[in-house]
């Protein structure tokens, strides 16, 4: 985990029963929900957080 850079860990459960973990790093990235069929960029997730 990071506090200082924009970093998403993605936990999935895979058909076969396993779990996997993916990151997504750095604002210009994408996080991809592929069971609700959903792209959302990092840029908005962090939108108003990385600002002083």
């Amino acid at each position: 985990m990071s506090q200082d850079r924009p970093l998403i860990e993605i936990h999935t459960r895979a058909a076969d029963g396993h779990r996997r973990i993916s990151e997504v790093a750095g604002l210009d990235a994408d996080c991809v929900f592929s069971s609700l069929d959903c792209t959302i960029p990092m840029a908005a997730l962090y939108e108003g957080v990385l600002e002083k």
